[in-house]
This record gives structure tokens, C-alpha cells and sequence, in this order.
């Protein structure tokens, strides 16, 4: 993953962290070529060297510090695939601890019928799965969907 596309909340991220965890495995070898997963079930070859552009879009992942931790995570293979993907990794989101987040706030806030619009997405309790949200939004109709988004 690139340093310049991973950004730490320093107020907010987890003390342990950057501490080895009890019991971990030191002799599992991870990837070090960019999708930092365990060599058996590296990605990197899969992965197409030129990642995907998203002129228009910006995709902002928020990361929990102990998400970071789990050795098979998509979030590194995702941001090694979009070119336009930032990963911003904390405990909690408020005002003032991000000037990325705070202007795309700022921005929904202030132009509520602007074009380009930020939308955040975050699973819950009772989250679909993409397949069923997929099917979904098929059902709906050009109108419904921009008056959603």
C-alpha cells in the first residue's frame, strides 16, 4: 500500500496498534509487494499494475485500528486497485480530525444541491449483502436514483 494513500487519526487511532499482538505467528510471512496478505494467499499477481481511475469519484475508506490487524483484509487490495482511494484509520469520526472529511462535509453542508455529492456508506446490524442491494437498486428507476444520490 502506498504511505501517501494511508493516513493514521492520531488522536483517535489505537495505542496497540503498531504493537505485535499476543500470540501472533511470527513466522507468517506477508507480502511485501502491496496487497499485505499472507504469502499463500497473496493477491499481487491478480491484480492489475495499473490501477483503476476514478476521475470523478473519490472513494474515502474509513478504517477501524483493529480492521488494520487482520492479515486478510480487503482494504489494502482495494486501495491498490482504484487510484483515487485514500484509507483514513481511527476510532472515531469528528470535526476537526481530518481536513479530508471535514471539507467534504463542509462541502454536502453548504451546496446541499450541488452535482457532485458525498455520499458515506457504513454497514450496520442489520447490513444486506452487495447482492442483494444490487438487485435492489436494478428494480429502482433512473428518478429514484438520483433522488437518492
Amino acid at each position: 500500500m502506498n504511505p501517501d494513500k494511508h493516513t493514521t487519526l492520531s488522536d483517535f487511532s489505537d495505542p496497540q496498534t503498531n504493537t505485535a499482538a499476543a500470540g501472533d505467528n511470527l513466522s507468517r510471512i506477508t507480502c511485501t509487494r502491496g496487497c499485505e496478505r499472507p504469502t499463500n494467499v497473496c493477491l499481487c499477481d491478480t491484480i492489475s499494475t495499473d490501477p483503476i481511475a476514478t476521475a470523478t469519484t473519490q472513494v474515502v475508506i474509513l478504517l477501524h485500528p483493529h480492521e488494520r490487524r487482520h492479515k486478510l483484509a480487503t482494504v489494502p487490495v482495494l486501495v491498490k486497485c482504484l487510484k483515487n482511494c485514500q484509507t483514513l484509520i481511527g476510532r472515531r469520526l469528528r470535526l476537526g480530525n481530518s481536513p479530508l472529511l471535514d471539507s467534504l462535509y463542509n462541502s454536502a453542508v453548504e451546496n446541499p444541491s450541488q452535482s457532485l455529492r458525498t455520499i458515506y456508506l457504513f454497514p450496520g446490524t442489520d447490513s444486506s449483502r452487495a447482492i442483494e442491494v444490487s438487485r435492489w437498486q436494478s428494480s429502482l428507476n433512473d428518478s429514484d436514483i438520483s433522488t437518492m444520490f
